[in-house]
């Protein structure tokens, strides 16, 4: 009888075990197809998606920045790589961080690295050389971006910056020198 009730248990750890690494690897992705599935009908892929403020009353995300102006692309660039382009505002806050589906952040930029205007290329050709390539590690994922609102009555000049944010197919690279045209 013992035998067997530790038999038991010995199965039951070993499961119980096997699952939580199971749900722990697959937690970041079921967390990027979840929000896919919620936000399929608004997003489209390789394009642009802009937040407009957020207020109490938003619950598409948990516990988002008031203070913040939010859009995203979500990218696949398994046929072509991605033109990221936008003008940025030099006097508040802003970034773009890229993500891949499991979540980890691979890549961001911010106004302390550039000023005036964002122009870069996300592949994932590991042999573009160019400063204005980001390697993706994946051939999807999704790029956020973040305006601080310093002020309400600023928005309507931080929406100008946002609505300047394109994500747009990109086939002028020349792989052989790393040229961008």
């Amino acid at each position: 009888m013992q035998m067997k009730w530790a038999k038991f248990v010995a199965i039951f750890l070993v499961f119980s075990v096997l699952s939580h690494f199971a749900f722990m690897y697959s937690h970041p992705y079921l967390v990027v197809i979840f929000s896919y599935f919620a936000s399929k009908e608004e997003v489209k892929v390789n394009e642009v998606y802009h937040q407009k403020p957020i207020d109490a009353s938003f619950r598409k995300v948990v516990m988002p920045s008031p203070d913040i102006l939010y859009s995203a692309c979500v990218f696949d660039i398994s046929n072509t790589d991605l033109l990221i382009e936008a003008k940025v505002p030099d006097f508040t806050y802003w970034s773009a961080s890229f993500y891949s589906p499991s979540t980890d952040n691979f890549y961001t930029i911010n106004d302390r690295m550039i000023n005036g205007s964002l122009s870069l290329i996300l592949t994932t050709n590991k042999s573009c050389s160019s400063d204005k390539c980001v390697i993706s590690p994946s051939a999807r994922g999704i790029v956020i971006f973040r305006i601080f609102i310093p002020d309400k009555s600023m928005i309507p000049v931080l929406e100008d910056f946002q609505r300047s944010i394109r994500c747009t197919p990109w086939v002028n690279f020349n792989i052989k020198s790393n040229t961008i045209y």
